[in-house]
């Protein structure tokens, strides 16, 4: 075991090369101001303590349900549990959320901010613990600081928060969350889908949900004017949503039916109005399954593996395709081609075109409720389309670089206190931070529909987010710019031999994965 340790770390050296570059930042204000960092360590835990409540420790599949909001440990009373964050930095670009919500909660206002307040509170009073957060010293590089904390005695990290991307390159740095009792899969406050992708051979390395609003904050959906659609005469999207018939197909129907020459001069221009516009086109079909996780039915264990159905993925390509090449009814804010391209940054131009009245679908992410601006009209919102009517759900993406998950470090010195703390923060994230950002969000809607439009946001997009596993490898989303780029700069919808080139490249990305994993199963 400790071998196959060493060798996966000399493999870490390798793992930052596979991870492309990150996605720019989307939002546009936000304080570079942090908290600082005391350099108080937790001590270990003291011998013979007990629980005032014994957590089972069966089969988590069947065991009751447990929560330290009830089962409440008093072994750590006056200790301080250090959580490592990945602190804001300038030149990552402005408005970044990570960590911010505990690292600076001003930044988020005064409703958050109280939030926050009132969940250290809540966990000094109710445990003897305080939370200290610790910005990342490498701002972006959660595992560079945990590599260092494990080769020294200087520093101690209970928690550390890591963005998507680290995922791949922590692997054997962090602790089985599956060795304590926490039952992850029976609790509202975290994601069924990210204690699937990141179950792998019964051993859960990393856990995401109520934490923070970090995932929620940059999940993709679509605004989209319901007066415009009203006065077109379109039924209600919200039942189309809960009918499960919201697809693709009815959103390119929709919005060719909405596309006009506005301002008359014969020509569809960017003056004009359209039924889509979007910011970066790419993105808008991410989450399609090129990369798919499941069972080996040799092993029984986990593995990666790429999806090669070409008729889904060539479904997916195609609709990119459909949106760059010339067609009338969507407009693309982001493309370096020139071509059916509103200029701009980051489609800012596709943003005040929606803003206008102009356009009836705008993809967006959560995080810019805060900057859509003052609008004359009444703001719905919807998940991205199915791909078809089979699909079983719908799927809200995220950003590989700012999507956050929850691990123990090994150069923790408590993994107890560890592992009973993320179960800590996370309830008592969801009836503190996540309810202030809900009021958040929804003072940014419609008084007199506001509860129709929650309701579409929370039940349909933010519990439907998604944690692709070959997305956080950087494997997905190289893949897919690979194909749809060269079918974009070539003028062609035939990706057939696109896919191909870029399989070679996507494999050795998914080998790499099941490598690092691969001590898991050996255990």
């Amino acid at each position: 075991m400790k071998k196959i340790f060493a060798l996966l770390l000399a493999l870490l050296l390798i793992l930052p090369m596979i991870v492309a570059c990150g996605e720019e930042d989307e939002s546009s204000s936000s304080s570079s101001s942090q908290q600082e960092s005391s350099s108080s360590e937790s001590s270990s835990t003291p011998a013979g303590s007990e629980s005032s409540s014994t957590p089972p420790s069966d089969d988590p599949d069947t065991r009751p349900a447990w929560s330290s909001e009830t089962d409440v440990l008093d072994n750590w009373n006056g200790k301080t549990l250090n959580v490592l964050a990945t602190k804001y930095s300038a030149a990552e670009g402005a408005g970044a959320p990570w960590a911010q919500m505990e690292l600076n909660p001003t930044s988020f206002g005064e409703t958050v901010n109280q939030a926050f307040l009132d969940r250290q509170a809540l966990i000094l009073e109710k445990y003897g613990v305080t939370v200290n957060w610790v910005p990342a010293m490498g701002a972006q590089s959660i595992s560079g600081d945990i590599t260092t904390a494990m080769t020294s005695n200087d520093v101690t990290y209970e928690i550390a928060y890591t963005r998507a991307f680290e995922v791949q390159a922590l692997v054997s740095l962090v602790l089985d969350m599956a060795e304590s009792d926490i039952t992850f899969t029976k609790q509202d406050y975290y994601s069924q889908a990210a204690y699937e992708s990141f179950t792998i051979y019964d051993h859960t390395l990393f856990t995401a949900g109520d934490f923070d609003f970090g995932d929620e904050q940059v999940a993709y959906m679509l605004f989209y004017n319901k007066d415009m659609a009203e006065t077109l005469g379109i039924p209600d999207l919200y039942e189309e949503v809960k009918k499960g018939t919201w697809t693709y197909d009815t959103l390119k129907n929709l919005s060719k039916n909405v596309s006009g020459d506005t301002n008359g001069n014969g020509v569809q221009d960017d003056g004009d109005t359209y039924g889509f516009a979007t910011k970066n086109v790419t993105r808008f079909y991410q989450y399609a399954g090129i990369f798919q996780a499941d069972v080996d039915p040799d092993t029984g264990g986990y593995r990666v593996s790429l999806n090669l159905d070409q008729t889904k993925v060539g479904t997916v390509v195609q609709n990119i395709i459909e949106c760059v090449a010339g067609k009338d009814w969507a407009r693309q804010g982001q493309d370096s081609a020139g071509v059916n391209g509103w200029g701009g940054s980051w489609g800012s131009n596709a943003t005040a075109a929606f803003n206008e009245g102009r356009v009836l679908f705008l993809d967006e992410v959560a995080q810019n409720f805060d900057h859509i601006g003052t609008l004359n009209f009444s703001l719905g919102v919807l998940p991205f389309p199915k791909l078809n009517k089979d699909q079983t759900q719908y799927y809200a993406p995220t950003t590989r670089e700012q999507t956050t998950f929850v691990c123990v470090p090994k150069s923790t010195a408590d993994k107890e206190m560890s592992f009973y703390f993320v179960d800590v923060l996370a309830w008592t994230g969801r009836d503190h931070v996540m309810e202030a950002y809900y009021d958040r969000v929804g003072a940014k809607l419609d008084m007199t529909t506001r509860e129709a439009d929650m309701e579409i946001l929370k039940n349909y997009i933010f519990d439907n987010i998604v944690y692709d596993v070959g997305m956080n490898t950087g494997g997905w989303q190289g893949l897919l710019d690979s194909v749809t780029g060269s079918a974009h700069n070539n003028g062609t919808d035939n990706f057939a031999q696109l896919y191909q080139e870029a399989i070679e490249n996507a494999e050795g990305i998914v080998q790499t994965w099941n490598e690092a994993w691969l001590y898991y199963s050996e255990e």
